[in-house]
């Protein structure tokens, strides 16, 4: 089986503060392609990544993904993962966390 291939813009590579590395890591971008088909402009979350070269090449279990640009890394609590699978980049969700954290409730709905 080919391994799927992903070109990303705006992307984060997210390490969970509260699980154990190494395999704690997954990339959450802006797709510029996607071998798949995915369409340009979308976001993805991936699975975690098991391998990453020094060209910021991440690998998953089934995509290989190239970035483009400067990305972030950052470190969020694996809460953050179902929120972030749904469509919520990881600036939203620390946006969302602070009101969260003041007493606002926050509703997230699928966005993909």
């Amino acid at each position: 089986m080919s391994m799927n291939e992903t070109t990303l813009r705006g992307w984060y590579l997210i390490s969970f503060t509260d699980a154990p590395p190494p395999k704690n890591r997954v990339l959450w971008g802006i797709i510029e392609t996607d071998s798949r088909g995915l369409k340009p402009g979308s976001w993805v979350c991936s699975s975690l990544v098991i391998d990453q070269t020094d060209d910021k090449i991440f690998i998953t279990k089934n995509t290989c993904y190239t970035t483009q640009g400067l990305g972030d890394e950052i470190s969020l609590p694996v809460k953050a993962l179902i929120e972030l699978r749904q469509g919520v980049s990881p600036e939203e969700w620390q946006v969302y966390e602070d009101f969260r954290r003041q007493g606002y409730k926050i509703e997230i709905e699928s966005g993909q």
